[in-house]
């Protein structure tokens, strides 16, 4: 038997999908990613955790734009197992679960632009682990804002 990973998915829900076929856009033009990510331990239980991505896709350059255009927002839950060192469980969290939720994300956009006017969109595998490191659009580690109520599951 396959052991199953410390960290499952338990859902995650797409609450905006919005892509836009640029006409005169080349694949050849330089796009842009920004990625926006939340994590949110679950107050009554410790082993849950919320979690938010938003992915903003669209064109380097004015003069020269990408083929697509757009913004996906994917909200989800993970429960990471008690047996992982508490130090280790938020950086799990983080890395891990943001990465399934960007795996979605993936899949759904290439599924939408499959059958657009450039054909299908398939985004770059992101390394989370450097993200978390360098970006100051990740909460911070401990970070005593929450993200919006309305973005992350109850």
């Amino acid at each position: 038997m396959i052991p199953l990973s410390p960290l499952q998915l338990r859902r995650h829900t797409f609450t905006n999908i919005s892509l836009r076929s640029i006409h005169e856009g080349s694949a050849q033009a330089p796009a842009t990613l920004e990625p926006t990510a939340q994590c949110e331990l679950d107050p009554k239980n410790a082993s849950c955790w919320h979690l938010a991505l938003t992915i903003k896709i669209g064109s380097a350059s004015p003069e020269k734009p990408f083929i697509y255009e757009g913004e996906v927002q994917v909200i989800g839950a993970v429960e990471i197992h008690d047996s992982l060192p508490p130090e280790k469980r938020e950086q799990i969290v983080r890395v891990n679960g943001i990465g399934l939720l960007y795996s979605a994300v993936r899949e759904m956009l290439l599924n939408l632009s499959e059958r657009s006017l450039h054909g299908p969109l398939c985004l770059p595998v992101m390394n989370f682990t450097e993200f978390f490191a360098n970006s100051a659009q990740a909460a911070p580690k401990g970070a005593k804002e929450k993200p919006d109520k309305a973005a992350v599951p109850a």
